[in-house]
């Protein structure tokens, strides 16, 4: 009973407050899709219906991630559609969609591109998106070219652009490239090492350092402080997959001699990602608590991090008292129901009825003074209190 009254809190869909997580789109589909054609982007349609279970979990649980949300605000067009209502009937029938959720990628001219059924927590619902990335091929148009011998450097550049819009592998055709230019510092080439350089651990990165002054001249610094954020994150999620924590403290390095600014949050969030990732739970504590000491006066971003732990620790005693911690103090500096409503879940994962039902009152409180209905919230505090 206990275990079932936990997961219907973790359905409670945030009713204030703002989130990192993944912006959805305002508009009909046919708007979508001729707004993911101008952007030259996929369409991700989270196809669901209101009395789905796990359709809520991923609203109030993976969709708010800010990792999910970085990941597919940058290469999505998010749509949300209620199956059984308006638009959605006819994207249920096109789609052939018969179980919720579903999640449908499609492409600007409405062709289905991939789409799986179930609900994913947040890590895998990113590896999903990866996974729908590869299926469009922007590629394919420049590599019968290459493949036919040209090697022109409007036509190469063209191409290591869409294999890394593809989330391709450009490092062999980038390689070969500069290998066969005796002038790696005319403008074109320039411009072409700043595309290339996807991974801080790579000699093209290197190259694009060397060539700094020249380069930010070509593009812009901020174009340029952009590519040394995403060429760190491309590193620490290659630590990750190899559990290295040379290639992760490398990466760090490179943000602290390139991008100052960013390199404090950036080695304490990356040292969070990677222990994590890695389930090492002492040195995920020792990072989490820095960090804390850097948001300590952030109410949402200590919420976020007590619902970190709790969606991946859930099972450590130790790191769910932090959790509950970090929720105290985000109610504290800022009461409003979602943080309220992720303090309930966290107190009543930890044991402390009486605190959750406190808890859950002063989110249905707040949610009445704001005019919204607190129907849900009343049901659970019910099932709470028969627990």
């Amino acid at each position: 009973m206990k275990y079932l009254i936990f997961i219907f809190l973790t359905c409670l869909i945030s009713l204030g407050g703002t989130t990192q997580g993944i912006e959805f789109f305002h508009g009909n589909w046919e708007e979508a899709l001729a707004e993911a054609k101008s952007e030259d982007k996929i369409i991700f349609v989270d196809a669901f219906t209101t009395w789905c279970g796990p359709c809520k979990r991923m609203a109030a649980n993976v969709f708010p991630d800010e990792k999910v949300g970085e990941f597919y605000n940058a290469n999505f067009l998010n749509v949300k559609m209620d199956m059984e209502k308006g638009e959605g009937r006819k994207i249920r029938s096109e789609y052939k969609v018969a179980s919720f959720p579903t999640l449908l990628f499609v492409d600007g001219d409405g062709k289905l591109v991939h789409r799986e059924v179930g609900a994913r927590e947040a890590a895998a619902f990113i590896n999903l998106g990866k996974k729908a990335l590869k299926k469009v091929d922007y590629s394919a148009k420049y590599k019968t070219q290459y493949d036919n011998g040209d090697r022109s450097p409007a036509l190469v550049y063209n191409y290591v652009k869409a294999l890394n819009k593809s989330k391709k592998s450009s490092m062999k055709v980038s390689n070969e490239y500069l290998r066969s230019q005796t002038d790696k510092t005319s403008p074109d080439n320039l411009k072409f090492i700043h595309e290339a350089a996807v991974e801080s651990d790579s000699r093209i990165f290197d190259m694009m350092l060397k060539n700094k002054k020249a380069i930010v001249a070509l593009v812009g610094q901020e174009a340029f402080n952009k590519k040394v954020l995403q060429a760190s994150k491309n590193t620490v999620a290659k630590a990750i997959e190899f559990k290295s924590e040379d290639l992760l403290k490398q990466a760090q390095k490179t943000m602290k001699s390139n991008y100052a600014e960013m390199s404090k949050s950036f080695t304490l969030e990356s040292n969070m990602d990677y222990f994590s990732a890695l389930g090492e739970t002492n040195s995920f504590l020792k990072a989490s608590s820095k960090y804390e000491s850097t948001i300590k006066n952030d109410g949402k971003k200590l919420d976020q991090l007590s619902m970190k732990i709790l969606s991946r620790f859930s099972d450590d005693e130790s790191l769910m008292k932090y959790a509950q911690e970090l929720s105290s103090k985000a109610v504290k500096l800022a009461p409003n129901a979602a943080h309220y409503i992720n303090y309930t879940k966290v107190l009543y994962k930890n044991g402390h009825k009486d605190e959750a039902l406190k808890a859950i009152s002063t989110a249905i409180d707040i949610t009445k003074k704001e005019g919204k209905p607190t129907s849900n919230l009343s049901r659970f505090k019910q099932m709470i209190e028969r627990s």
